[in-house]
């Protein structure tokens, strides 16, 4: 497959296989992964591979994101907090956890416009 069918047919899976994803296929992905551009080459980020359980309890709360939705209320999702995570635990009062990623979910003060998306000319910046 050429980089723009990768492009063009990326989507997000919601339901996978029992089948077993090989350790070549994993190193395969976190190398790529590794290589990504970071800001002053930090490379800050850490990769878990999941259980199964795991996988399960993740995708729970984004569905908990879309129920929320469903029900009018707002959600938001935020990700890479380990740089702040000691932060987030002093304020919570919580000690040894390391933070994956934080969920909140509340009404919202304003109704969202619906999506549109950007057309190219919108996207460049000359």
């Amino acid at each position: 497959m050429n980089f723009d069918e990768v492009i063009n047919n990326r989507r997000s899976a919601r339901l996978f296989t029992d089948d077993i994803i090989s350790e070549k296929q994993l190193e395969k992905i976190l190398f790529s992964a590794s290589l990504a551009p970071s800001a002053k080459n930090r490379q800050p980020w850490k990769f878990y591979l999941l259980s199964d359980e795991q996988k399960t309890h993740i995708m729970n709360m984004l569905y908990m994101s879309l129920q929320a939705l469903n029900l009018g209320l707002g959600s938001c999702i935020l990700c890479d907090t380990l740089y702040i995570e000691h932060e987030i635990n002093e304020y919570l009062g919580i000690n040894n956890f390391e933070q994956i990623c934080g969920f909140i979910i509340g009404k919202p003060i304003y109704t969202y416009p619906p999506k549109t998306k950007k057309h190219l000319k919108d996207l460049l910046l000359n």
